[in-house]
């Protein structure tokens, strides 16, 4: 299948590896761009189980929903999806060339990355390089599946094996510099991503704020929202830059705050 770019709200961008869906809201100023996980991404893997229609490579309208409501006011969304769930390999440098230009073109002053999993990893790697990016959020992110940077990452090894083409072999090495600040998350009963953690620790960056919660595994992203932490709420938080608000957030959830050098 071939490109399709499109101007405004709609695909900006759809061909065999890559799509990228835009969805415009009344404000030019913010934007959100969301890397989709192996499954439906942030606050969407049950509700993709359940929605028989729904691409498997696609995010579901049910992030868009959770995007789109409530203060300080709309943002636009981008929806960035890596059809053969590769990390984002051998399409990073065409991701960039669309949002980018796409993000100039519409005057956007401020950008949150957000990403789960999979999509969490291209939200580390990405945010230094998409313009006007300050935030980042990640949910249960893989440092690296690389096998010689992260020889102890043995899941989804059906689409890790398929992998030719290492363009992005370490996501957390482009975590340095700039003014962004990351929040990531992970579920401390899951061995794997807990080494995942201690990767990016060890780069003892002062802008990284790791929230572990405790009695959860890798789905931390459907834990804290049926525990009543609104992925709106976090946005809102994180691009308002209110330390102490977002972290009020989880103060009902058993959780620990690790910052550079502070090991678990």
């Amino acid at each position: 299948m071939g490109s399709s770019p499109v101007a405004g709200s709609g695909v900006l961008f759809d061909d065999d590896r890559l799509r990228i869906r835009f969805e415009g809201a009344l404000s030019l100023k913010e934007a959100v761009v969301s890397f989709s996980g192996i499954g439906g991404g942030p606050y969407g893997m049950r509700d993709l189980r359940n929605r028989v229609s729904a691409p498997a490579d696609d995010q579901t309208p049910t992030q868009i929903a959770e995007f789109r409501k409530g203060p300080p006011g709309p943002r636009n969304v981008y929806y960035v999806t890596d059809k053969r769930r590769f990390w984002y390999n051998g399409i990073e440098n065409q991701i960039l060339d669309i949002l980018n230009a796409h993000l100039d073109e519409r005057g956007t002053k401020r950008v949150l990355a957000l990403g789960n999993g999979m999509g969490g990893s291209a939200a580390l790697m990405f945010a230094s390089r998409i313009n006007k990016c300050r935030h980042v959020i990640a949910l249960a992110p893989q440092s690296s599946v690389h096998p010689d940077f992260a020889p102890f990452e043995t899941r989804w090894d059906h689409y890790r094996s398929r992998i030719t083409e290492w363009t992005t072999p370490d996501p957390i090495a482009a975590l340095e510099g700039g003014p962004r600040r990351h929040y990531v998350f992970y579920g401390m009963d899951d061995q794997r991503d807990e080494q995942h953690i201690q990767r990016i620790l060890s780069r003892e960056l002062p802008n990284i704020i790791i929230y572990g919660i405790k009695d959860c595994g890798h789905e931390v992203a459907p834990y804290l929202r049926e525990h009543g932490v609104s992925l709106r709420d976090m946005i809102d938080k994180a691009c308002t830059s209110k330390p102490n608000e977002f972290r009020a957030l989880f103060s009902n959830l058993p959780h620990k705050v690790f910052r550079a050098g502070v090991n678990p």
